[in-house]
Formats: structure tokens, sequence, C-alpha cells
């Protein structure tokens, strides 16, 4: 259920390529503002009031509706919760072009997370390869495990080593109640 859900969303809408800016300009925002957050103070909490922060910077005039507008945000800070409390330890911080990605070091091995608003599975081997230099400047090969993030589908695409990508879908705690109480609410 949750997964047609998201897929709803996820294709109903074609995005201009103004909105889709707009929204990782903030989605970037929300990150590097929790990512460089003390260890202690990174919590769904702290999530919560980045994300009511900066959610602002979103022209609602972009979206085709208020109801679209909701929806994505709703998606985004349920994947944002997601995807980033997950994210332990140190961080450091390095922007490719207009995405963000964050090096993160779990016990000597190093994960790099490029979180981005929409993705084309055809560029990620791209974005893929971009994050193995920044992550052979810090590490060696074996010691190294890059994601792209698509933050809206929820589909998160992880190269292992020198592999291709393998597709996972994250699995986004509340998104089936939002989606049925937004459709509920809206309607």
């Amino acid at each position: 259920m949750v997964n047609a859900n998201l897929q709803l969303i996820y294709s109903e809408y074609k995005l201009s390529h103004r909105l889709l800016n707009s929204i990782q300009k903030v989605v970037n925002k929300i990150v590097r503002e929790y990512c460089l957050q003390p260890v202690e103070e990174r919590h769904v909490v702290t999530l919560l009031k980045l994300i009511t922060t900066y959610k602002r910077d979103l022209n609602k005039g972009l979206f085709a509706t208020t109801k679209q507008y909701i929806e994505i945000l709703a998606v985004l800070v349920d994947h944002l919760i997601y995807t980033l409390t997950e994210v332990g330890g140190q961080v450091q911080i390095a922007g490719i072009g207009n995405d963000l990605s964050l090096i993160t070091d779990e016990d000597g091995k190093f994960i790099l997370k490029k979180i981005v608003v929409q993705v084309d599975s055809q560029i990620v081997p791209v974005y893929l390869q971009d994050l193995r230099k920044i992550g052979l400047k810090v590490c060696d090969e074996g010691d190294l495990t890059l994601e792209v993030i698509d933050i809206i589908s929820g589909k998160r695409y992880t190269s292992l080593q020198n592999t291709d990508y393998i597709q996972q879908e994250a699995y986004p705690y509340q998104i089936t109640n939002l989606i049925t109480d937004i459709n509920h609410f809206c309607s």
C-alpha cells in the first residue's frame, strides 16, 4: 500500500525544473543544518524544527495545487526523518553541483550519501562515479559504500566497492496514514 501511494505522488505530478531546484535548495539547507548539529542534538524534534523553519523558503506558487504542496511536503518530511535519523557520528558535508553529499565514518567504513529530490535512474551511475572520486580521497575502495537517495520516491541506489548499483526501497514509517489523511482533508 505504501509503495502504491508513493508511486502515485511520484508519477502523478510532473514537477517543473524550477520547482525541483527550489525543493532541492530547501532540502540542502535542512540536511546541512541537521548534520552540523552535535550528535546528541540530532533527533527527530531537531529535524522537525529545521523543516518548519526552512519550508518557508518553498514558493507555494510553484506547486500546481495546495494538495500537491501538502503531499510533497509530507513525503519529504517522512523521508528526511527516515534518512537523516540514521546518520550518526561525525559527518562531513561536500557539494557536487547543486546537490549535497554526506560522508560518514562508521567503524572505519565510509558511507557517502547523495540526497537528491528527484533522480533519473540513468544518471545514478554518474552520481555514483562522482561520489567514488570523493570517497577515494578519504579511504580505500574496500571501505567505501556509496548511496544516491531520491528523497521523494524513497529509492536508494547503493554501490559497494566497484560494483554496479543496487536499487533498494526506503520504507517510510508514516506515509500511508499521512496520504490517507491528506486525501481526506483535501477532498
